[in-house]
């Protein structure tokens, strides 16, 4: 029984020490200011739709879900409200799934900038 108790207590010990790196986090991140709001459809990688208009995935695009986590390009089948960077040449080079939160955002972010340069 001694034994029994010395190992609940270490399995204790360590399941309090990995509780912190348990849960699911949720994570700010930081979408750069210049990256445009668009909606974007891969039809076939590395081609895609960018606002009904043609695009090109860049070689080495990431694309980034609403929990921030790189996804297949491929994942964005159906058009999906986004922010975009491109790269020198016009290609898409970065991709961030927009939260309803965030696209409320941009949506109110872009209006004022217009508004801005009436």
């Amino acid at each position: 029984m001694h034994r029994t108790a010395r190992f609940l207590a270490s399995l204790l010990a360590m399941l309090a020490l990995l509780a912190p790196w348990a849960g699911p986090h949720a994570q700010n991140r930081t979408i750069p200011a210049a990256a445009r709001l668009g909606v974007l459809q891969v039809t076939q990688f590395p081609q895609g739709m960018l606002d009904e208009k043609p695009i090109r995935l860049a070689p080495g695009a990431r694309v980034f879900n609403e929990g921030n986590i790189i996804i297949l390009p491929t994942a964005l089948a159906s058009p999906t409200p986004v922010r975009y960077r491109l790269d020198g040449t016009g290609q898409v080079l970065d991709v961030w799934v927009l939260t309803p939160a965030e696209l409320d955002r941009a949506r109110a972010d872009a209006a004022s900038k217009e508004n801005a340069a009436r």
